[in-house]
């Protein structure tokens, strides 16, 4: 069940989430708040506790805040779980900046780390990626490089893709 009110308070929206228990978990529930009353400001926060797995309680928090002007938007997101199974705790922080350059061509940039509890003997993952995207009519074409360090903790795990779309509304 999810309930959500952007009507109580002018540019803020409030979230509420329930999931009822089953014979093996207790219920889930959660919520959050949204701001949305300056022009190009979105700021929000929410926390949950996630109980679908019997003793193993995840408590998920997250935090982010986003500004448009003009032709720049920024972002920057602060995730965290606190799980009661050993070594599984994560804390995760994102950011990225965009360039509208014109009415039709856009890139961006943007920057992650997930960080895994210092006895689950994982190792940071670290993510960055670069976009451009060109935009006529209908069509669209759009491509971005993307370094992944690490991939889910595992050391030996890197990653790179370079990625090119082209896409066509009707």
């Amino acid at each position: 069940l999810i309930y959500t009110n952007s009507s109580a308070i002018d540019g803020v929206t409030i979230m509420l989430n329930y999931k009822p228990g089953e014979t093996t978990y207790d219920s889930t529930t959660g919520g959050g708040i949204a701001f949305t009353g300056v022009e190009g400001l979105n700021v929000g926060a929410a926390m949950e506790d996630n109980n679908t797995t019997d003793g193993a309680v995840v408590e998920n928090t997250v935090a982010y805040i986003k500004y448009a002007m003009d032709a720049f938007t920024v972002g920057f997101q602060s995730n965290e779980t606190d799980s009661q199974t050993a070594n599984s705790d994560t804390e995760f922080e994102a950011w990225g900046v965009s360039y509208a350059v014109s009415e039709d061509i856009s890139i961006s940039y943007g920057s992650s780390t997930v960080e895994f509890e210092s006895g689950a003997s994982k190792s940071d993952q670290e993510a960055d990626a670069i976009g451009v995207s060109w935009t006529n009519g209908s069509m669209s074409v759009t491509a971005s490089r993307h370094d992944i360090a690490n991939v889910a903790g595992t050391a030996t795990d890197d990653r790179d893709v370079t990625e090119v779309n082209l896409t066509f509304a009707f």
